[in-house]
């Protein structure tokens, strides 16, 4: 399966392997392809060895919202706004990986960044 829109980095690391995927969604695509897209994506994730780091990063062209509901754990409410249909696509690929968003660990370790957009393991 090839996802053009997904450039995959493997890192090696003293304790293991860093997976660093660089994903741009389609901004202004149909509903279908869109569809489409996440399903790759969701593929590209779960085939990463779950011993394996796994870091998402890039454009993903969507918003998780302010919002935790349904999301407890991975998503910490710190987000802004309203959920995005993308948004939701993005919570549902990160989900089965364990993915969290990396916002919410920056926010409470009290490191004052701006908008932090990445999902790790």
């Amino acid at each position: 399966m090839t996802c053009t829109r997904v450039l995959i980095f493997k890192i090696v690391l003293d304790n293991g392997l860093l997976n660093v995927l660089m994903i741009y969604g389609p901004p202004q695509a149909n509903r279908r392809r869109k569809k489409s897209f996440w399903n790759e994506v969701f593929h590209l994730v779960s085939g990463i060895p779950q011993n394996e780091m796994v870091v998402l990063a890039g454009d993903m062209n969507g918003h998780v919202g302010s919002s935790n509901v349904n999301y407890d754990g991975m998503h910490g409410s710190i987000g802004y706004g309203d959920r995005t249909a993308n948004g939701s696509r993005i919570l549902r690929v990160c989900r089965p990986a364990k993915l969290s968003h990396l916002q919410h660990y920056v926010h409470e370790a009290g490191i004052p960044v701006g908008d932090i957009c990445s999902w790790t393991c």
